[in-house]
């Protein structure tokens, strides 16, 4: 029987860490498939303990809609801290 990560040569495999421990996969899949559709969907789980290790790996079908998302969030975000930034300074200035 062959192994699943052998039916994945090819499709790339994102890293999401940082998750909850309380987190299921079946969450993490429903999250993105927001993005597209998910082939794999694996939750690390701790085998003394039956808990998540906190992270897991995606693949996604496509990914260019997701690194459209994250970039404009992350651009997003950046512009927002500077703005904040520009306020805060502006006020201290005064």
């Amino acid at each position: 029987m062959q192994d699943d990560d052998e039916n994945l040569d090819g499709l790339l495999k994102l890293f999401v860490g940082g998750l909850n421990y309380l987190s299921l996969q079946s969450d993490i899949k429903s999250y993105f498939e927001t993005f597209g559709k998910v082939i794999n969907c694996t939750l690390l789980i701790d085998k003394a303990s039956g808990k998540s290790r906190g992270f897991a790996f995606v693949s996604i079908e496509d990914y260019s809609k997701f690194i459209f998302v994250f970039f404009f969030n992350f651009f997003k975000n950046f512009l927002l801290f500077s703005l904040l930034y520009t306020i805060f300074e502006i006020n201290m200035n005064l």
